[in-house]
């Protein structure tokens, strides 16, 4: 396992991040990183039963990361989904609640965060391309 150093939870109320927002992915990924519990404790779940938080998990809280990161919710899902992809984070649903469980050796290999989504292929386009007229018009 690689080596930790601490980051106070106030880093990320101040004053230096406000006038810096939206932060960047590296600043989103330690906004992330401070939310993992290192102690167990318990909340409620949105059926009203208790959950367990672990060390290395947190309730996943899309506003508070929104507010923290200064990105909107489509570009936090995003890059949520990014970490996902790239093992960072293992993501469940219990009772409502979505649990994220952070694989901080994961963090080492994760490659750029792409800027812009990847360009999304229509069906139509991609399923008929042969609908297109010789200059690409329909």
């Amino acid at each position: 396992m690689g080596c930790f150093f601490r980051c106070p939870k106030e880093f990320f109320k101040s004053d230096l991040l406000e006038t810096e927002k939206p932060v960047s992915p590296a600043i989103a990924l330690l906004a992330v990183m401070a939310q993992v519990a290192f102690g167990c404790y318990t909340i409620q779940g949105a059926d009203g039963s208790e959950l367990q938080i672990r060390p290395g998990q947190f309730a996943v809280d899309v506003t508070r990361l929104k507010n923290l990161t200064g990105w909107s919710e489509g570009e936090l899902n995003r890059f949520l989904y990014y970490l996902r992809d790239h093992q960072v984070l293992g993501r469940t649903v219990v009772s409502g609640v979505t649990i994220a469980t952070l694989c901080p050796e994961a963090v080492a290999g994760l490659p750029p965060f792409p800027k812009k989504p990847p360009r999304v292929v229509s069906r139509v386009d991609a399923l008929a391309p042969h609908a297109r007229g010789s200059l690409g018009e329909r």
